[in-house]
């Protein structure tokens, strides 16, 4: 080989050999010559692209335009891509989704269609194949994947202004119902109260009201011509049972309570009303306002109360008040006042007062007695011929005349003879009288005395 006689001329040189061993510093060529290949065509220096990937050059170049005018608009032919937001339009159909809520909704024409999962997580949704059959609804198996089925038709009517149900008994609570509606529930509360069921209405009138308003109204109507002739109608039964050993404080079987809450006056306020009504021309052989009845066909009732009336707290207030001046009151059993151990028909432990309905002694200032207005009477004029009424048999009475002349008291009763002890005779002058009657049968027995 023969070596140059001078060093490289320029950074980069390499030394060639001709071919007789000569060597010199030349500067090597940086481009291909010659046929291309591969993916490219022609020769170099200057070699064009065939194809990419094995796609041709063309259809490379078309993809490109076509992704270069992609958009978020509603673009026909145009790739869809996402704006700023995530959200795009294609045909009719708009997708936004909210990262914060984890929700996709899908909106054609004004309805939406939203995809919400709560908690963040992921799911999928698989939809049928079909198109479904008209009338079917969409189902899902719990795992996201859908199916077209036929729903089951509803047993209510839609009727206005309501719904309803002919067909059968309908249950709450119970899958057996025994009724019309059976309402069935259990409680497994240890403090507290709980509802069976509960049946509010909010009264509300627009103006002033003269309405009758009832949460509950029931009505039980005997339609039949035949006769009925033991059992009876009911409009309504309440029943509160014990059924178990279990040591039970209180049970009620109906609870009636009415309550003034705020700073209005109510008028009149009854916590359990009852009437019976004729409204025809029949007749009701007996009517009961309200009848009540205690039974022990077994076990032990240590006291038992007809009726037990408690507290009553009121400016006026009576225990037991009878309106009605004309209906009497029986008892049929003793009667105490002031005991509950009433040794007789009637066992009063205190003071007996009888006075006119004025409440004070009524006083006569004719000769005419009616004994209905007290056991004790006042006679301010002369008692030669007084004639009296109402005397009940077994009652006793007494008179106290003020006329102080020396005259013979008569008394007469329609269908009764009158004794005197002592014998009748002139009155002291100058002094009352004050004279007792006892009625036995059609007897009166009279006591009198002179008053110093």
């Amino acid at each position: 080989l023969t070596w140059p006689a001078t060093a490289p001329a320029s950074n980069g040189q390499v030394l060639t050999s001709s071919t007789g061993g000569v060597l010199s510093w030349t500067t090597p060529s940086t481009s291909p010559t010659g046929a291309a290949g591969g993916d490219l065509s022609g020769t170099y220096p200057n070699p064009g692209v065939a194809q990419v990937g094995g796609y041709s050059a063309a259809n490379v170049a078309s993809g490109a335009t076509l992704a270069n005018a992609a958009t978020s608009a509603n673009t026909v032919s145009a790739i869809v891509r996402r704006d700023g937001a995530g959200n795009f339009t294609a045909n009719s159909v708009t997708a936004s989704t909210s990262l914060s809520t984890s929700t996709l909704t899908l909106t054609n024409a004004g309805s939406n269609l939203n995809i919400t999962n709560p908690v963040g997580g992921a799911w999928n949704m698989t939809l049928p194949a079909t198109a479904g059959l008209s009338g079917q609804v969409l189902s899902t198996n719990g795992s996201g994947v859908t199916s077209w089925v036929t729903p089951t038709s509803s047993p209510w009517t839609v009727q206005a202004p309501g719904i309803n149900y002919m067909a059968g008994n309908v249950g709450i609570g119970t899958t057996a119902p025994v009724s019309k509606l059976n309402v069935a529930d259990v409680s497994t509360l240890t403090a507290g109260s709980q509802n069976g069921s509960v049946l509010n209405l909010s009264i509300q009138p627009s103006g002033a009201s003269t309405g009758d308003y009832w949460a509950i109204k029931s009505n039980a109507t005997y339609d039949s011509t035949q006769t009925l002739s033991s059992g009876g109608v009911r409009a309504a039964e309440f029943s509160t049972s014990i059924n178990t050993a279990a040591n039970v404080a209180q049970a009620y079987g109906v609870v009636g309570q009415t309550a003034n809450l705020s700073t209005g006056t109510l008028a009149s306020s009854t916590g359990m009303y009852a009437y019976v009504r004729n409204a025809s021309t029949g007749t009701i052989t007996n009517a009961t306002g309200g009848s009540f009845v205690v039974t022990n066909p077994s076990g032990t009732i240590t006291n038992a109360y007809g009726i037990n009336i408690g507290l009553v707290q009121a400016t006026n207030k009576w225990s037991m008040f009878a309106s009605d001046a004309t209906a009497p009151s029986y008892f049929a059993g003793q009667v105490g006042i002031g005991t509950t151990s009433p040794a007789t028909k009637l066992d009063v432990r205190g003071v007996i007062r009888s006075v006119a309905s004025t409440g004070s002694t009524f006083s006569n200032s004719s000769a005419a007695v009616d004994w209905s207005n007290g056991n004790n009477q006042i006679m301010t004029t002369a008692c030669t011929s007084s004639t009296f009424t109402n005397m009940a048999d077994g009652a006793t009475y007494n008179l106290l005349v003020t006329d102080t002349t020396a005259t013979t008291c008569v008394f007469t009763h329609a269908g009764l003879t009158f004794s005197y002890a002592p014998a009748n005779a002139n009155r002291e002058s100058g002094k009352m009288s004050l004279y007792s009657f006892t009625r036995f049968g059609t007897y009166v027995v009279v006591g009198w005395t002179a008053l110093n």
